[in-house]
């Protein structure tokens, strides 16, 4: 489901490593979603979501539309901080 693009940069061992040491952040319950932009084949997303370990976190995925299927092309992550709209890392 990675675009070509984001699979030259990020190889799968480093995102398995992501996911085996942030595990708790991707086991959690969606609090709230959007679309924060989209333009010509493409689209960004942002998911907000409480991990495992309480904490919330939130996800923007960039995804580009090729072929007639959809590629996650870019993703970021960070804790957001409790009292604003921001993000921690």
């Amino acid at each position: 489901m990675f675009s070509a693009r984001y699979r030259k940069q990020v190889s799968f061992d480093v995102w398995h490593e992501m996911i085996v040491t942030h595990w708790r952040m991707f086991h959690g319950k969606v609090l709230r979603t959007g679309v924060l932009a989209q333009t010509g084949p493409g689209a960004t997303l942002e998911i907000h979501l409480r991990g495992a370990d309480e904490r919330e976190y939130a996800a923007r995925f960039t995804l580009i539309r090729l072929a007639g299927r959809w590629w996650i092309d870019d993703v970021h992550w960070a804790e957001e901080a409790s009292d604003q709209n921001t993000l921690r890392t």
